[in-house]
């Protein structure tokens, strides 16, 4: 008998890695266009290079995976949606004792569901964050067609939508990759299955 279980379908891993590196262009991008003197640094041309390919970007990235996981996954991503959005006191428990395992330590964590308090927490703020980002910078880049206010509001909007999104997925990243503990969850994104060690562990309530 195979000691792993299937986390995530193949659909959801595309779509995750898809997201990953277009958020990662987009931002990088972002940050040399919001720090000028990084773009410049790259040539005369580097400003309008580094604000083309934020824009190209930001077309697979508003497009790409939502159609993927409406039209390619449809019953896991209503199961994720409901998910997300269904909070229970073990999972306020959980979040309030996670300080402790973030830095390296063990606690005593409530048993959870497929995901976790915080991969909850992580995708509340993907979804809210990313959809200030995607509205926002429309009213940027077609700002002729709305007011000075409107576009400054976007501007502001977009900067601390991408600040908070990017310490999220820099916060997720370290989980991911290295966290003595949390990294095993590394390999749901990869191959789709994790070890049922680790899901009865993580994610109790599932395993069951």
């Amino acid at each position: 008998m195979s000691d792993r279980v299937q986390r995530f379908n193949k659909t959801e891993r595309i779509a995750h890695w898809v997201n990953a590196i277009l958020f990662i262009i987009l931002f990088l991008t972002g940050m040399a266009i919001f720090f000028q003197s990084i773009a410049l640094a790259l040539g005369h041309s580097g400003f309008a290079v580094t604000r083309f390919l934020h824009r190209m970007a930001a077309v697979p990235f508003i497009l790409v995976v939502p159609v993927m996981m409406i039209l390619g996954t449809p019953k896991t991503t209503k199961v994720w949606l409901k998910e997300i959005f269904t909070w229970t006191m073990d999972d306020v428990r959980w979040v309030t004792g996670f300080a402790k395992e973030f830095f390296g330590g063990h606690a005593n964590l409530p048993p959870q569901g497929k995901l976790n308090a915080g991969e909850k927490i992580n995708s509340l703020l993907g979804i809210i964050g990313c959809g200030l980002l995607v509205f926002s910078g429309l009213v940027m880049w077609f700002s002729t067609h709305f007011s000075p206010t409107a576009v400054l509001v976007a501007y502001a909007v977009h900067d601390m939508a991408a600040a908070v999104v990017g310490a999220a997925i820099i916060g997720h990243s370290y989980l991911g990759l290295f966290h003595p503990d949390s990294k095993r969850a590394l390999s749901g994104m990869v191959d789709g299955t994790v070890s049922k060690e680790f899901a009865k562990a993580h994610h109790e309530k599932w395993y069951r």
